[in-house]
Parts: structure tokens; sequence; C-alpha cells
């Protein structure tokens, strides 16, 4: 046997490996396309804002107006209970923010109790008063 053989040996092991390795990656993104294929019709329907929503709801001129089914009102009710806490939310990140921002003015008052500037008492009832403020 060459020595040339035995490392061509390691190698060709290695690419079969990788071979082996890349046939299987690319089976799991044939897998992956064709699920965001057959979801793509429900993420179409996710992107939609509600009156587009409340236009797909069938609307039946020989019978009952589906829109009052329960199902559908029970759909309605928890889209708009999710609006809400979306916006609650929203809400709460911006008043964090805005503590956040006080932060600075915080610190620098601390610097200034270190500092026998400021008394301590002073800066916690400040900073109750702002936190207060922001979380009402």
């Amino acid at each position: 046997m060459q020595p040339s053989n035995a490392i061509n040996v390691q190698y060709q092991q290695y690419i079969k490996s990788y071979k082996d390795s890349l046939s299987q990656k690319m089976g799991m993104d044939r897998v992956t396309c064709d699920k965001y294929v057959r979801a793509q019709q429900t993420i179409e329907l996710l992107k939609r804002t509600q009156p587009e929503l409340n236009a797909l709801i069938p609307k039946s001129s020989s019978g009952p107006d589906m829109s009052q089914n329960p199902c559908i009102q029970a759909i309605k009710v928890a889209c708009e209970s999710t609006r809400a806490c979306e916006q609650d939310t929203r809400n709460l990140l911006d008043k964090a923010q805005g503590l956040h921002n006080e932060q600075g003015v915080f610190e620098e008052m601390l610097l200034k109790v270190h500092k026998n500037l400021l008394d301590k008492q002073t800066v916690i009832d400040m900073f109750n008063n702002i936190y207060d403020k922001h979380f009402e």
C-alpha cells in the first residue's frame, strides 16, 4: 500500500461523510419548504387586518348570517382581546422606557448623595414619585 493511498482513503471517508450530511440537510430543507408551501395560505390569513377578516366571513342570502355564529363571535372577541393586550404591552413598554430615560437623573442624584450634597431620602422620594407617575 502506498502512503498516499492511506491518506486518500481517509479523505474519501471525509467526503462520503460530508456528502451524507449534505444530503440529509437538503432533505430537511425540502421538508421545510414543503411545510412553508402548505402553510402559506394560513400565513397570508394571519397577515390580514380585522376589516379584511370580517369581509371574508361568508354572508348567505338563503341562510342565517354567519357573522352572528357563536364561533365567529368568539374569534372576533379573541381578536379584540389580543389587540387590547398588544396595546397594553406597548403602553407598558413606553412607560418602562420613560422610566429608563429618567435613570440618568437618578444616577446623578445618587452621586450627589455620595458626595453629601443631597439627602438620600429626597432622592428616594423623587424616584418613588416618578415611578408611581409612570405606572399609574
